[in-house]
Formats: structure tokens, C-alpha cells, sequence
């Protein structure tokens, strides 16, 4: 039996972190009048870094005359992540889990391998990373993670 785990924690905030940008309020009727904005980040978490992360699994091989099985079981779990230093739910990720299984067959000489496996099992919708065009298009594009997968890989060793 193998099991692997592995578990993390990060403490990230930013210790000091202003942010100074000019928004023109004119429009056309006054193009001078501009305004002074400050964002303070300061004490906020870091961009894609979860406070806890745990990640494992769990394979069985078990061996015969006519090859070995591999069962395996993994999975992983992501703290709540922000895609901005504001740390707004608008562009975060809220935790997440994500499980796959897989099944091997190895021949007993070692040199064919297959394998059958699902990966996001639970199909789970989720989001790799954000692109805020707020203040320009007024728009927020999400990069979404991959659907529920599954397939079969072959292996050949010379």
C-alpha cells in the first residue's frame, strides 16, 4: 500500500502595499479635472496563495502471475484564493477539493502499461485564474478549470 501526504499553510499578507492611480472625472465638458485614487492592500493575502493546502493519495498495486493492478485514488484541497490584491469574492476561488482515480495494468515483463482514469471526478467548476478588465471594459474573464475528464493512456517500454 502507498500513501502520500502532504499538507502546507501559508501566512501571506503584503506588509506594504499602496496603490496611487489618476481616474479623469471630466469627460468631455472639464478633461482637467482629475481625481487622486489610493488602494491600501496592506495586511491582504498574496494573489493564488491559500492559507491551507492538503494534497495525497492513496495506490494499492497488487501483483499476480499475469501482472499487477494498480488502483490509485488521489486528490487535493485548495484554501479560498484571490486572483487581486483586493481579496474581492468577485475574483477569488473558494476552497476547493478535486479527486481522480486511475487503474493500471502492468504485463508481468514490465513492458506494456494501461491505464483507465477519471480526473475531476466530482465535476467540479472551478477557477485557474482571473483577468480583471473591470476598469476598462467593465468586464471580468475567468480561466476555468477542466470538466470531469476521463480516458486511457498505453504505455510501451522497448
Amino acid at each position: 500500500l502507498w500513501v502520500r501526504l502532504a499538507f502546507a499553510w501559508l501566512d501571506t499578507k503584503y506588509t506594504d502595499f499602496v496603490n496611487v492611480f489618476e481616474v479623469q472625472n471630466g469627460g468631455e465638458g472639464d478633461p482637467t479635472l482629475i481625481t487622486t485614487v489610493e488602494e491600501d492592500y496592506t495586511g491582504n493575502r498574496l494573489i493564488n496563495a491559500p492559507e491551507f493546502a492538503f494534497t495525497g493519495f492513496v495506490a494499492w498495486p497488487l501483483a499476480s502471475d499475469w501482472g499487477t493492478v494498480v488502483p490509485r485514488f488521489d486528490w487535493s484541497y485548495k484554501d479560498e484564493v484571490f486572483f487581486s490584491a483586493a481579496n474581492s469574492p468577485f475574483v477569488s476561488q473558494e476552497p476547493l477539493w478535486l479527486m481522480n482515480l486511475r487503474m493500471t495494468y502492468r504485463d508481468p515483463t514490465g513492458s506494456l502499461e494501461l491505464s483507465g482514469w477519471i480526473e475531476n471526478l466530482t465535476d467540479q467548476r472551478y477557477t485557474l485564474d482571473v483577468l480583471n478588465l473591470a476598469r476598462v471594459r467593465e468586464a471580468v474573464l475567468h480561466a476555468i478549470g477542466d470538466p470531469r475528464t476521463y480516458g486511457i493512456t498505453a504505455r510501451f517500454r522497448f
